[in-house]
């Protein structure tokens, strides 16, 4: 299982990097160019499992790319961070189809978990 991290944040990169999660095989960082196109290439040649996006980073852009995002893979895991409380916001990417919303300083345990949950459903799923 792979997950992508688009992020530029040391904390959030750093916690990824230490969860040693079995189910998963590699952990790739993205964080050379939030442009729309750049990311969504990335995404497309990689072909993550589990995408973490870092609102910080993809902003303003962050709905439009991961509305490209999942019309090319439907099937792939996103975790959403974000320091923003809007609720415009929360509208906007709970109708892309988003599996854990984090609201930003990062809880490293609460991340770690919800990590674990995705991967584990990811892997009954493929079973079927």
């Amino acid at each position: 299982m792979r997950i992508t991290v688009l992020s530029r944040d040391e904390d959030l990169i750093q916690t990824v990097l230490e969860m040693h999660l079995k189910s998963i095989s590699t952990i790739d960082l993205f964080n050379e160019s939030n442009n729309p196109l750049d990311v969504l290439a990335h995404v497309v040649t990689i072909q993550p499992n589990i995408l973490v996006v870092d609102d910080d980073f993809t902003k303003p852009e962050t709905v439009d790319i991961l509305k490209a995002i999942k019309k090319v893979f439907s099937d792939i895991s996103i975790v959403f961070i974000t320091p923003s409380s809007s609720l415009e916001l929360g509208r906007e990417i709970s109708q892309v189809g988003i599996h854990f919303y984090m609201l930003k300083p990062i809880n490293q345990m609460m991340l770690k978990e919800s990590l674990t949950h995705i991967a584990k459903r990811r892997v009954e799923k493929s079973r079927f």
